[in-house]
């Protein structure tokens, strides 16, 4: 989608519902800029593809409700539709009119809009107590499927003490724990059953994917408290499995299912350390285990969609002045192999291929011994068959995928002066071919480079909902409109960023004609061009 011959308006938005006044316009308050726009003609590139000659002339007024933002701050919103839009502030959410530019109340949305979630709630079904028992009914319309007729003396489930339950994928059976029963209640209405036991009676029961299988946590044999096993039980009512692993862990959460024949267990082992554990659910057999350690908040494990695979994250990073220690292995589950992989790098796993055939990825240089070698660094992806690792985008340290991820926007090492010059950013198609030429986007520093310990990895870019936009901002406080044909539009001039660049957030329209920009506890309106 190319631009079009538009203007392209910011509002600085943001209110507070004044108990007994009227919502203010943005027309009524005084304009006070804020977020400053250049009101001068944009910088622009020519694009690598060739398009039409467009117009490229804009004028920004930027409106300030200051006054307002002086009572909340805003860290986040939600679409309702292309005209309302919610910001939600640390005292209250504000509902904004995108067209009249006011704050409505709440209830005058209409009943639809009462709570901000999808059309479909994220669960169809759930239970609750009545006088004899319980009730399984549906939530979006509250209307009663069936009934179990039970003694319940300690049925007073509120919503803090609601039963645990699980939910098949496809929702056509719930599984709970009541009285030490395991219960399994086909949401049909069909049929409810009892498929095993357990000690414990707040825990959940998670379902196998196809929705056979299920898990729970017990205490051991021996009826020790502090060591644990799991029992396999089945959604016809077989007799369940009790391979007599001893897991331990914490006693609210059972197993989880990785395939329908592998779980995983997770089990603190102190204060600062947990270990997590893969098992072959039918016959108990350990296939392989990791420590983790809780200041370590980007470690992670990923699941090939085929069930084959396991890319497990060990790495521990601390700070520059600290031992940082960059662990990755990749753990076949059919031969229960364990790989190291790329020992000694910094690596950002992005996805696997949806045929689990290779999966894509980012080297990033690591601040305390960081050192030059042309093609050591960039966005790569790793072959499954035959161990080979392709680069995709020599020297990008931070990628923004596309939604159907055919475009990237990168930030890149400057390749002549990879150890000094500043990083700049532009936008790739999945080959690694230049959509737009490079722009400044930070000075060279180990906060740009360094991942931070708890706030993860750096997202340079929100693409828009079709994939044909992206917004973006630099250190120097600017934003920037980059479309997928390489021309870049530039939103605003410099302005102050609260943590950068991790406190910057872009939410667009349901229709990709406005988005909304929060930063520093502000957020500004902008009609897209």
């Amino acid at each position: 989608m190319r631009f079009k011959t538009l203007f392209c308006t910011i509002h600085f938005v943001a209110a507070t519902l004044l108990g007994g006044c009227t919502s203010p316009s943005i027309d009524e308050i005084t304009p006070q800029p804020t977020l400053q726009p250049t009101n001068t003609r944009a910088i622009f590139q020519e694009p690598v593809i060739e398009g039409p000659e467009l117009n490229y002339i804009w004028n920004v007024p930027a409106i300030a409700l200051d006054e307002i933002f002086a009572r909340d701050a805003i860290y986040s919103a939600r679409w309702l539709n292309e005209k309302y839009v919610v910001l939600f502030g640390q005292l209250e959410s504000y509902w904004l009119d995108t067209v009249t530019g006011t704050v409505v109340e709440e209830e005058a949305l209409g009943l639809r809009f009462k709570k901000v979630e999808e059309d479909i709630p994220l669960f169809l079904y759930t239970i609750r107590c009545y006088e004899d028992g319980l009730e399984l009914y549906r939530t979006d319309d509250l209307s009663s499927i069936s009934t179990l007729r039970i003694d319940l003396p300690d049925c007073e489930i509120d919503e803090r003490s609601r039963l645990f339950t699980s939910r098949t994928e496809d929702q056509s059976a719930l599984s709970f724990v009541l009285d030490g029963n395991v219960y399994v209640w086909e949401t049909d209405g069909s049929e409810t059953r009892i498929v095993g036991t357990t000690f414990f009676s707040k825990i959940n029961v998670p379902w196998s994917p196809n929705g056979e299988r299920l898990v729970v946590r017990d205490i051991s044999p021996t009826g020790s408290l502090i060591e644990h096993t799991y029992h396999i039980l089945y959604r016809d009512g077989r007799p369940m499995v009790s391979p007599g692993v001893e897991i331990g862990g914490r006693a609210e959460l059972s197993p989880s299912w990785v395939t329908d024949e592998i779980i995983v267990d997770h089990v603190v082992c102190g204060f600062k350390c947990s270990v997590t554990s893969y098992y072959e659910a039918i016959s108990g057999e350990l296939l392989t285990e990791h420590f983790y350690y809780h200041w370590d908040l980007d470690q992670y494990t990923v699941y090939s969609p085929d069930g084959k695979w396991i890319f497990i994250d060990q790495t521990s990073l601390y700070s520059s002045s600290e031992v940082t220690e960059l662990h990755y292995i990749l753990f076949d589950l059919e031969e229960k192999i364990e790989k190291e992989f790329l020992v000694g790098s910094l690596v950002d796993f992005l996805w696997w291929a949806e045929d689990s055939s290779n999966f894509t990825f980012t080297v990033q240089p690591f601040w305390r011994n960081f050192e030059y070698e042309p093609g050591k660094y960039g966005l790569m992806s790793f072959e499954i068959a035959t161990g080979e690792t392709h680069v995709i985008i020599p020297d990008a340290v931070h990628i923004a995928p596309a939604p159907d991820q055919t475009k990237y926007l990168a930030v890149l090492l400057d390749a002549d002066q990879p150890q000094s010059g500043a990083l700049k950013v532009a936008l790739f198609d999945a080959d690694g071919e230049h959509l737009s030429t490079e722009q400044f986007y930070a000075e060279l520093s180990e906060e740009v480079l360094f991942p931070d310990s708890i706030k993860g990895f750096i997202q340079p870019g929100t693409w828009s909902n079709d994939g044909t936009k992206v917004i973006y901002s630099n250190e120097k406080g600017e934003f920037w409109l980059l479309d997928e044909t390489g021309k870049i539009l530039q939103l605003s001039a410099q302005s102050t960023i609260e943590d950068w660049p991790y406190g910057v957030k872009v939410f667009w329209s349901p229709e990709d004609k406005q988005a909304v920009i929060q930063h520093s506890g502000k957020a500004w309106l902008i009609t897209i061009p």
